[in-house]
């Protein structure tokens, strides 16, 4: 693993998969990704396992490459359907399009940010645009996920956060903390001086 990428994960666990036996590596994934999905960060927790697929990240690899588990990652189902198997052509790579891969860089932070009025996220680079749109990650359910985190955490740690001795209000302080802790993490708004690419 880099110590730029935002995933750390293993190249590998000892085994080849097949199309027939590749959801045999989801328990491995659900471990490196740590529950949550490449590309939108949803949490396994808040869609579950049905709605957390396994995503092929270069599709244009043949056979066994394509199913080596360094080229799997973990995928909430609305991300692997929009992602499916495109692949940015020689023209758009030229320009600067493409996919980024959280196991080898970072994305989030760098190339891809969080408005934090409107909640939608903004490219600041070419491939961070490209992924934005490939993946839909400004569909309304992730939009709305993270404005549901800044409120939990305006709540959780703001300067109006609930302070009570009361067992019913700990308990439900609890709650509301595994609930953020589910949620799609924060993510940086984008730098001042650099203007968001249109999406």
């Amino acid at each position: 693993m880099s110590k730029s990428s935002r995933i750390s994960r293993r190249n590998s666990v000892g085994r080849t998969f097949t199309n027939n036996t590749i959801r045999e590596a989801y328990p491995y994934l659900l471990k490196d990704f740590k529950g949550r999905c490449a590309y939108s960060m949803q949490h396994v927790e808040t869609i579950g396992d049905v709605a957390m697929n396994i995503d092929h990240f270069d599709p244009r690899k043949k056979r066994r490459l394509r199913q080596a588990y360094s080229n799997l990652n973990l995928a909430s189902s609305e991300c692997n359907s929009s992602k499916s198997n495109h692949w940015p052509n020689r023209q758009q790579r030229l320009s600067g399009a493409r996919f980024l891969n959280p196991c080898k860089e970072k994305d989030y932070g760098v190339h891809i940010f969080e408005d934090p009025t409107t909640h939608e996220l903004v490219g600041t680079s070419i491939a961070g645009t490209y992924q934005i749109l490939m993946c839909n990650l400004n569909a309304q359910h992730f939009v709305l996920e993270r404005a549901d985190r800044t409120a939990l955490a305006q709540i959780l740690f703001g300067p109006k956060k609930i302070k009570s001795d009361s067992v019913n209000v700990q308990q439900s302080i609890s709650q509301l903390r595994q609930s953020y802790k589910r949620k799609i993490p924060p993510i940086p708004p984008p730098p001042r001086e650099t203007a968001p690419l249109a999406t």
